[in-house]
């Protein structure tokens, strides 16, 4: 029986040297991805964002904790790119569906 030998090329994966990442496109949310990457770009909102105490995680206040998580996995992975699919699913639309 022969061993298989398979070889990772970690650099696909690991967080660019510039120290930023990027985010997936999952569901051909390139828009709104663009947007969030400008918004954490701006260090006095970012810092506003993390900042911001929640009260309500799950409920009134879930974007703003979802941005939030969001905001730190960008800020503090090493990964290449945050999935941003979470923050995407607490979006509402007009019609109040995601």
């Amino acid at each position: 029986m022969s061993v298989k030998s398979y070889s990772i090329d970690r650099t696909n994966e690991i967080r660019s040297s510039t120290g930023y990442v990027g985010l997936t496109n999952p569901r051909a949310i390139c828009y709104m991805n663009s947007l969030l990457t400008q918004l954490f770009m701006n260090l006095n909102f970012r810092r506003f964002v993390l900042d911001v105490k929640v009260a309500d995680a799950g409920g009134s206040q879930r974007l703003l904790s979802d941005t939030q998580r969001l905001f730190a996995i960008m800020q503090n992975t090493f990964r290449k790119a945050a999935d941003p699919r979470d923050f995407a699913a607490c979006v509402k639309g007009l019609n109040n569906e995601q």
